[in-house]
């Protein structure tokens, strides 16, 4: 470091001066040096400082302008959100998505405007929601898009298990079971001689309670399992599209295994090794129906084929016991739940083969978005085939009085 101390200079010969006078000039001069001195370093030193924020200001990231076309040439600025594949999937951050309709509360969208994972229909081209709240998917509810049958037409559908099961338990099981007590307690006292006979109408009547429990917890299940994900699969967190979506498989798997119970109990009351086989059988099924959408790759688009051809042969292994049952015990095709498998075996394959096959809007895409889809005859067709076998299977009971006597072959 170079400092040019400023000289001395004296207005008069040193011999001239008075000691005093000489000594008074030397302190001033020297002063004078040590001040230069200071503002000299403590310059040079706020040079230096100022030098290097400016490094670190060149070589950080900077914010693009909020306003206005000018910006800085070292700014660092995330590239523009594409119209067809968005970059971010928040509701308040898409300024380039322009919905199609005219709606704020409610944006809908085009296919190539919603994330991939939404994309399961390519024949279905506009009324998407996406990029929605919890809130915004709430009330979307009683909008009209391409997801509002398929939203009402289970939740309806759950509604009315609901009530279905109410009246089951309050007015038909419960009192045949309390009826079943009383004349077991009548019966113990009066009547010892048929012990055994009473004994096993007290055991039945417990029964149904187990069958048709599980069976309606099935069915509630499903359809509002099935409301829950229709209404929220447009949520802002592709996280909470898998969990929903986990959720209504978890619905279609419950509701396939519980339908097997009471036919299996009923119809193989007289071979219950056999009924016992064939609900093991679908149980592996639904272990693998509950446990695999928990797993990413489950709810691919990819996988899409394989899902449905997995819940195909879950829902058609309700063939084999029925044919099992036509071959081997003829005399028990008259019981009304063994008719009730076989219609609700036929809604179900309607209704699959429409799903698999996209009918109708295959041939005229763009159509069917809003009415009438494939997904949405589905809903209707899963519907149908539930009531049918609920009631089916009540009415295989009322018929049998909940006993069901072995008649040898």
């Amino acid at each position: 470091m170079t400092v040019v101390l400023q000289r001395c200079v004296y207005k008069q010969p040193f011999l001239s001066l008075s000691f005093s006078s000489m000594i008074h000039e030397k302190v001033i001069c020297h002063l004078g040096a040590d001040i230069n001195l200071y503002i000299s370093q403590y310059s040079f030193l706020r040079k230096g400082k100022k030098m290097k924020e400016r490094r670190i200001n060149d070589t950080a990231p900077q914010k693009a302008p909020e306003h206005g076309n000018t910006r800085n040439k070292n700014s660092v600025v995330p590239p523009m959100l594409s119209k067809d594949k968005p970059a971010t999937h928040d509701p308040h951050r898409h300024p380039d998505l322009k919905p199609h309709n005219n709606d704020p509360d409610l944006p809908l969208y085009r296919i190539d405007q919603i994330p991939e994972y939404l994309q399961d229909n390519r024949y279905i081209l506009a009324s998407y929601r996406a990029y929605y709240s919890t809130t915004a998917c709430i009330r979307s509810i009683f909008r009209l898009h391409n997801e509002t049958f398929n939203i009402w037409t289970h939740l309806l559908g759950g509604l009315y298990f609901v009530y279905l099961v109410i009246d089951l338990f309050c007015y038909l099981l419960w009192p045949d079971y309390q009826l079943g007590n009383d004349v077991t307690v009548v019966m113990h006292e009066e009547h010892n001689k048929v012990h055994s006979v009473v004994r096993e109408k007290g055991k039945q009547t417990s029964i149904p309670f187990f069958i048709f429990g599980f069976f309606s917890v099935g069915c509630v299940a499903c359809m509002l399992c099935s409301a829950y994900f229709h209404t929220f699969l447009c949520h802002m967190s592709e996280e909470h599209y898998r969990v929903a979506h986990a959720i209504d498989y978890f619905g279609i798997t419950i509701l396939t295994v519980s339908s097997f119970i009471p036919f299996c109990y009923y119809a193989f009351v007289c071979d219950p090794q056999w009924g016992r086989n064939y609900v093991i059988m679908i149980s592996c099924f639904g272990v693998v129906g509950m446990l695999g959408p928990f797993f990413r790759h489950w709810t691919s688009t990819a996988f899409a084929t394989k899902k449905v051809l997995f819940y195909v042969c879950m829902v058609g292994s309700g063939i084999f016991p029925t044919l099992h049952l036509f071959i081997f015990h003829p005399h028990t095709t008259e019981i009304p739940v063994v008719a009730g498998l076989l219609q609700m075996l036929i809604f179900y394959g309607i209704g699959v083969f429409i799903y698999a096959f996209k009918i109708p809007e295959v041939f005229s895409p763009g159509t069917f978005d809003v009415y009438c889809g494939s997904h949405q005859l589905w809903h209707m067709f899963v519907l149908a085939a539930a009531l049918t076998h609920f009631f089916n299977t009540v009415s295989m009971y009322k018929k049998t009085d909940g006993v069901i006597m072995c008649i040898p072959e």
